[in-house]
């Protein structure tokens, strides 16, 4: 019991050390600072700027790594939508969304997720 404990808490500060990290290399790439909020009532994070509050995207913790969800009109904006994993038509509070999915070890698929990100987050400083 106390060992299934520990590793649930090992996962989230896993969860929370990768989801900090990808707020400060998305902030580092557009010379201001990402905020993240963990979402208490879902396992999952909101990435917003620090100065509108504006948020970027959603991250879930999967079994593999993690889903980032954003809006598909920033990513049209950041002229990304051919560069997502997936596409939904209402994921995003029934308009449509974006996906990437990134693996614990693929540091290529975060360096672009990264870049995504920092893109949308010029798109949404405007």
């Amino acid at each position: 019991m106390m060992d299934d404990l520990n590793l649930l808490l090992q996962d989230i500060k896993n969860n929370i050390t990768w989801v900090a990290g990808l707020a400060c290399d998305i902030g580092a790439m557009i010379h201001q600072p990402i905020y993240y909020d963990d979402l208490c009532e879902v396992n999952g994070y909101k990435l917003y700027l620090a100065r509108s509050g504006k948020v970027l995207a959603y991250v879930y913790p999967t079994i593999e790594g993690f889903r980032i969800v954003s809006s598909e009109e920033w990513a049209t904006k950041a002229s990304l939508t051919t560069l997502v994993d997936k596409v939904d038509k209402s994921g995003w509070w029934g308009k449509p969304a974006v996906y990437w999915h990134v693996t614990w070890d693929d540091s290529a698929g975060y360096r672009r997720l990264v870049m995504h990100l920092s893109r949308i987050a010029e798109v949404r400083h405007v």
